[in-house]
């Protein structure tokens, strides 16, 4: 109840990361490889501040299934 209206942290740095990919794209379409190569570098940094907050969401909906919603709603409150 009280995170329905709280923004998702990890869906901002998915579209930057998809962004910088896309523009990555368009460098390496355009024959400019040392624009690519950074702006791949930049979508990998975006990457690694991505990728601990899918696993713990994955971790979290695996939580779900396996213990059942209200325990998890439980260990998620209590910080466990």
């Amino acid at each position: 109840m009280f995170g329905l209206f709280k923004r998702e942290p990890a869906k901002k740095l998915r579209k930057q990361y998809s962004a910088k990919l896309e523009e990555a794209m368009q460098a390496q379409r355009n024959s400019d490889i040392r624009s690519y190569s950074m702006l791949t570098e930049d979508a990998q940094a975006f990457w690694t501040q991505l990728e601990p907050l899918e696993r713990a969401k994955q971790w979290f909906a695996d939580v779900i299934i396996k213990k059942g919603c209200h325990q998890a709603a439980f260990l998620r409150f209590s910080g466990a």
